[in-house]
């Protein structure tokens, strides 16, 4: 448990501020947090939290000082993809606990902040045919082998039984509504994104489309983009026609790093790459997420 001289949260939006920099994340929204705000709820690791506190208390300021303390709970969820066996997304949730502590000593009395986990992680497997049943809202499709107040288990072909809790399927049910998959993954932050580009791959039904598609592009790039002929002696329609491939400026970006003199001056070769790859980025992220659901 991580102690701070002063108070550092006043509120739960500073206090989830507090969380994130402890956990080390970035870019992660209020409603990402709010679909795991149940395994979070103060009766379940109150306890806990109170012992958590005494015994940092006590270990930096020593058995007499006392302590009084408003406490916060905020679940922060790491996600990842693996790929193995079935596609799921894995989500672990750590709760962190940050508290406002007033501590009273025979000497003196002081304002500090503690921030760290408290209680078990929790993790959720959601394989990817079970996200697309609940984009194409078709999750009847699974049976239902359990249920109770707090979590609702399914039978998944291919998988473990699925348990997840109930708010959090009623919250990314009505997210999913109104954004994208891929927006919804974007709200985990940069830990989403990673995630999203994990699942960035042509809506196919084999690799062998995806190598025509590429070998037909390739080819005739190589050879009217100075790789083998330079610039300058290509016919002038097909010097033309070079400047729309972005390999064109990368080679003579080459050629003048070796002793040979570039066509172009160095920094229209650069520019055009930053162009081509910012056009390409925009491309792909929009392509992305028009493809995404055929995917899932």
């Amino acid at each position: 448990m991580k102690i701070l001289a002063g108070k550092k949260a006043s509120n739960y939006k500073e206090a989830t501020a507090m969380a994130f920099q402890t956990a080390g994340v970035d870019g992660m929204s209020a409603d990402i947090i709010d679909m795991f705000a149940s395994l979070s709820a103060a009766d379940k690791i109150s306890g806990e939290a109170d012992k958590s506190i005494g015994a940092a208390i006590k270990s930096r300021y020593g058995n007499k000082a006392t302590w009084r303390a408003e406490r916060w709970f905020v679940p922060i969820p790491k996600l990842s993809y693996d790929s193995k066996d079935i596609p799921q997304l894995i989500i672990d949730i750590n709760i962190y606990l940050v508290a406002a502590v007033v501590v009273n000593t025979p000497q003196d009395s002081r304002l500090v902040t503690l921030a760290g986990t408290v209680g078990k992680p929790e993790t959720l497997a959601i394989p990817m045919i079970f996200l697309h049943a609940l984009l194409e809202k078709d999750l009847g499709r699974f049976a239902i082998v359990a249920r109770d107040a707090g979590y609702t288990t399914w039978e998944v072909p291919g998988a473990k039984p699925v348990r997840l809790p109930n708010d959090f399927i009623s919250e990314l049910t009505e997210m999913l509504k109104y954004q994208s998959v891929v927006a919804w993954l974007g709200g985990f932050g940069s830990q989403g994104r990673c995630v999203a580009l994990l699942l960035s791959v042509a809506p196919v039904s084999g690799p062998q489309y995806t190598q025509m598609l590429s070998t037909l592009i390739k080819f005739p790039l190589l050879f009217i983009s100075g790789v083998f002929i330079p610039l300058s002696n290509l016919p002038e329609a097909a010097r033309a026609v070079s400047f729309i491939s972005p390999l064109t400026y990368f080679t003579d970006i080459a050629r003048y790093a070796t002793g040979h003199e570039s066509y172009l001056p160095l920094y229209v070769n650069f520019l055009a790459m930053i162009f081509f790859t910012v056009v390409f980025w925009i491309v792909a992220v929009t392509l992305h997420n028009r493809t995404l659901p055929k995917r899932l």
